[in-house]
């Protein structure tokens, strides 16, 4: 068994997670997620709801990826991991840290969002976007262009306070295609695949501690088309539009079984928006224009730091 830390949880798993990093031996003690490999049922009985990958119940949930595994999620703190005999272990745990923990965080009542945490100008934000905007990428061009620090990528989860909201980093890599690591100059053959046979890598990021971060904001990425009416460039969000957009970042839909869980996910994200700012960037997706968005980006970002810091020392 080994153990690790992510999403402000320690788990011991017998399943190897990469790219978490191990933590020493005698942290098992304090394991809040239990992670082994076992028997897993083909259906669980009576469930709440069903699609052609999940099936719930109250406290379970069995999430089944045809040619890879089935992982049964129990109880917020249990993940059973039936392996298909063909599929190597390394690459269940790219699954594991990404739609099985979506369910698991679920159970836990613990609050999720999806994209990726940069720090830049001595403030957190997440980048975000419905896939295949290419968040990750934008993340690491961030950096590569204008001295981003990219944080963590995927998950993260976050917890509303007196001081805002504050998040437990994800996980410390970076998921890219090949294509992206090319062009950003980074080289492939160093890093480890996500899945074997898919020309997706895992890039290590710096480690981060258990300490939590105050989240600023969040920024909606959204690729411009011929046909939409958004101009390109960044804009403030409010009202339905900020809560609307905030709507994709956290659970999968599949989880809210009635109209009480669609209820406490509304409060939530009406909450998160009150408390940090809300932001959507439009830009033409393309590796010539990538350097260019990324510096209208930056640039409004510094903006709108200094004007924050001008607002609190006047305050």
């Amino acid at each position: 068994m080994t153990n690790y830390y992510f999403n402000g949880l320690h788990i011991t798993s017998e399943l190897p997670l990469i790219p978490l990093t191990p933590l020493s031996p005698n942290t098992a003690e304090q394991a809040q997620v239990f992670i082994r490999l076992g028997a897993v049922p083909s259906a669980l009985e009576q469930p709440l709801k069903q699609t052609a990958t999940f099936m719930l119940t109250q406290d379970s949930a069995l999430i089944s990826i045809p040619g890879v595994a089935r992982f049964l999620v129990e109880h917020g703190s249990h993940i059973t991991i039936a392996v298909n005999r063909n599929c190597p272990l390394n690459d269940i745990s790219t699954f594991v840290t990404s739609i099985v923990w979506s369910a698991l965080s679920y159970q836990r009542s613990q609050r999720l969002l999806k994209g990726a945490l940069i720090n830049i100008g001595g403030q957190t934000w997440l980048l975000s976007g419905l896939s295949p905007v290419g968040s990750s990428t934008f993340a690491l061009a961030m950096q590569t262009y204008f001295g981003a620090q990219v944080i963590s990528d995927e998950f993260c989860s976050y917890q509303p306070t007196e001081r805002g909201i504050m998040v437990q980093p994800g996980i410390p890599a970076i998921k890219l295609w090949r294509d992206s690591l090319n062009f950003l100059e980074r080289d492939a053959e160093l890093l480890e695949p996500v899945r074997s046979r898919l020309n997706k890598y895992w890039l290590p990021l710096a480690p981060y501690t258990a300490q939590p971060l105050q989240l600023t904001g969040i920024i909606g990425l959204q690729e411009w088309r011929s046909d939409d009416v958004s101009p390109v460039g960044i804009k403030p969000l409010s009202g339905f539009k900020a809560l609307k957009r905030i709507y994709h970042h956290g659970y999968h839909p599949v989880y809210m079984q009635n109209k009480g869980a669609q209820q406490q996910k509304f409060q939530q994200d009406l909450h998160l928006v009150q408390q940090c700012n809300m932001l959507s960037f439009v830009f033409k997706r393309g590796w010539p224009s990538l350097q260019t968005s990324c510096e209208q980006l930056a640039i409004q970002l510094t903006k709108q730091t200094t004007t924050q810091l001008i607002q609190r020392s006047s305050q």
